[in-house]
């Protein structure tokens, strides 16, 4: 090995890939504070009203253990099969858990972002299935449906490079996530 190879190779050597394919790389920052955590349930309620309203009330709440599931036309159908059945890995996860819907959408327009930059066809989000959360006392507190499910439900259909997506197998999530196939990226972009 050369001299220059040697300073490049002691340069490097602490150095930490950037992505390690199926490890969560998109996480959004989140309070664990029980007031903060509290307010954020509260605020996801009254905004889905709100929203509904602005959306036309285009918005269809779900079932906590309905499985999603959506397809625009063209979809291969073997391709369709794996990602029902778990085979295309995510690339990508992004976690919902104690997010408002706004935070949410956020998040999800974020990922997708960073998903096509990336060039990744396949990605997790983790939902929730608005079951709530328990207070200090252990009584059940929080929505009596799944707001977020509900809204990544029609988010997605209207995301034009959304291309499938369906309930996530039990190992990743179940009816709390969902698999999202995203188009491929064009040559050109």
């Amino acid at each position: 090995m050369t001299n220059q190879n040697q300073d490049f190779a002691s340069l490097i050597t602490d150095v930490i890939p950037l992505r390690s394919s199926g490890y969560q790389r998109f996480k959004p920052q989140q309070s664990r504070n029980k007031e903060n955590f509290t307010y954020a349930r509260l605020a996801a309620t009254q905004t889905m009203a709100t929203t509904a309203i602005q959306v036309n009330l285009a918005l269809v709440m779900v079932d906590a253990e309905q499985r999603l599931c959506f397809q625009r036309s063209g979809i291969n159908s073997h391709v369709l099969q794996k990602l029902h059945a778990g085979h295309l890995k995510p690339s990508l996860t992004i976690d919902l858990h104690g997010r408002t819907v706004k935070q949410g959408h956020t998040d999800i327009l974020l990922a997708l972002d960073e998903a096509r930059r990336e060039g990744d066809r396949c990605i997790l989000i983790i939902h929730g299935k608005g079951s709530g959360y328990r207070d200090r006392d252990g009584m059940r507190q929080g929505p009596t449906q799944p707001v977020l499910k509900s809204y990544v439900n029609y988010w997605l259909q209207q995301m034009s490079q959304v291309q499938a997506f369906c309930s996530a197998q039990l190992r990743d999530g179940g009816n709390g996530a969902v698999y999202v196939l995203l188009k491929k990226l064009s040559c050109g972009v």
